[in-house]
């Protein structure tokens, strides 16, 4: 701040004496505000497509991913359910590992059963759209 002003005042803001002549400072006025958009640039936003038409495609690539990783989780929850029901009894019988190992093979078993059934229901599944 120049010290030959008073205090709060500032020689770049509000009007002058010699109005028509440059700022006090010899630097040019300072803008307010962001700057105005050149007239080529102006021009409204083509509009946008209704959601349904949008994401049509994009439903359908969705769609089969999720069939497939719950055709692929189907086994992991058959294999783990089956552990923990194996585990349970080795617990309440004081027979560790004897049902664990019986029951997560039985998981092993019955969930690829159910993976192959549903994976090859999948493959059969004609595609939507």
């Amino acid at each position: 701040m120049n010290p030959d002003t008073s205090a709060g005042a500032n020689p770049d803001e509000g009007p002058h004496e010699n109005a028509g002549e440059p700022n006090p400072s010899g630097l040019p006025p300072i803008r307010r505000g962001p700057p105005p958009i050149p007239p080529e640039l102006r021009q409204t936003a083509p509009k946008a497509p209704p959601p349904a038409e949008r994401f049509a495609k994009a439903d359908a690539g969705a769609q089969s991913i999720m069939r497939v990783g719950s055709v692929a989780l189907g086994f992991g929850y058959g294999v783990i359910g089956c552990a923990l029901i194996g585990w349970l009894i080795d617990w309440l019988a004081g027979t560790f590992p004897v049902w664990l190992l019986i029951m997560s093979g039985l998981g092993v078993i019955g969930g690829g059963y159910r993976f192959v059934k549903e994976a090859l229901a999948l493959v059969r599944m004609p595609p939507k759209g």
